[in-house]
């Protein structure tokens, strides 16, 4: 519960019409099962959240941006504990007020935040089946932390220091994550990016180095995204690739994707999926992946929110 302290924290002292103005708040409710082992194995997962976006203004114009996404998640294996947690995704104040200091001081995010790398930094996947194995591949995806973000005509970035305690803020045992991405404009059709990153973490010390490419081509898309380093003394490679379609309204959104994970031993895995959004409140996602020779998992997810 320390985060809710920390969004306390956040908060600017504000009056409450203040406070409501361009203030944008969605309960959001998602059912989730994953079948695996053939069916054998049945996982069930629910999410109660409260997901809200707020600009803060003055006379000026706009100064800041606050994110909060915070969730109860209820885990209810077929074989096991059932059990609600509480869990926050992002939970984080974007200060841009900063340039009317001096133009050339960038922006300011401090809280909750994913790591600066790779896809995942442009394509938000929180809450969907669809994913760009950040976690696996970094040991983190958000983080607590300090970034350093801006955004010019032909190139953008975000750097941070972060805790490496992931979801919830805690002791940090000396542990940290330093990670960044440099790219061209996330809205162009063509889009480039190249990321560090260097974590001393619970499960050891990774450093990664990665680029990343979107090309759009009308409702096509292709994706990659490479990432080399080290896991301690291991050395890493890992590999995405992904096609995916969206028709006229954004209605539907299929993908196919392909992971290459080589540390120890290579390990593909191949993934299709898809996501029906009739309006701005329902949208039902599916997903397969199956591991080289496994019996593959099936992913289904009903999502509302209002």
């Amino acid at each position: 519960m320390r985060s809710t302290f920390l969004l306390l924290f956040l908060m600017p002292l504000v009056s409450y019409s203040e406070l409501s103005d361009n203030l944008r708040g969605t309960l959001d409710l998602s059912t989730r099962t994953q079948l695996a082992d053939g069916g054998s194995e049945t996982n069930w997962f629910h999410f109660v959240g409260i997901d809200t976006h707020k600009v803060f203004t003055d006379s000026e114009g706009d100064w800041s941006t606050l994110v909060a996404q915070v969730y109860w998640v209820h885990n209810d294996p077929e074989n096991g504990k059932s059990e609600w947690d509480f869990t926050t995704r992002m939970l984080n104040l974007n200060i841009t007020g900063l340039k009317r200091l001096d133009e050339n001081l960038p922006n300011l995010r401090v809280g909750h935040y994913e790591i600066p790398y790779g896809l995942e930094h442009l394509i938000n996947t929180n809450g969907t089946l669809h994913d760009f194995v950040h976690g696996p591949n970094l040991g983190l995806k958000p983080d607590w932390g300090i970034f350093l973000n801006d955004t010019f005509d032909s190139w953008e970035y975000e750097f941070g220091l972060s805790r490496g305690t992931g979801m919830h803020y805690r002791r940090s045992g000396g542990h940290h994550a330093l990670a960044g991405r440099v790219g061209t404009p996330s809205h162009r059709d063509l889009v480039l990016g190249a990321s560090f990153y260097s974590a001393d973490l619970a499960s050891g010390e990774r450093t990664r180095f990665g680029i990343d490419a979107q090309r759009y081509s009308g409702a096509f898309g292709l994706l990659a995204d490479l990432s080399v380093g080290e896991d301690g003394e291991d050395s890493v490679t890992n590999t995405l690739f992904e096609a995916n379609w969206r028709n006229p309204t954004e209605s539907w959104f299929l993908y196919l994707q392909g992971v290459r994970m080589d540390k120890d031993t290579a390990v593909t895995t191949g993934s299709t999926g898809f996501r029906y959004a009739p309006d701005s409140h329902w949208s039902f996602d599916g997903q397969v992946k199956k591991v080289e020779s496994s019996d593959g998992q099936l992913s289904l997810q009903l999502r509302y929110r209002f």
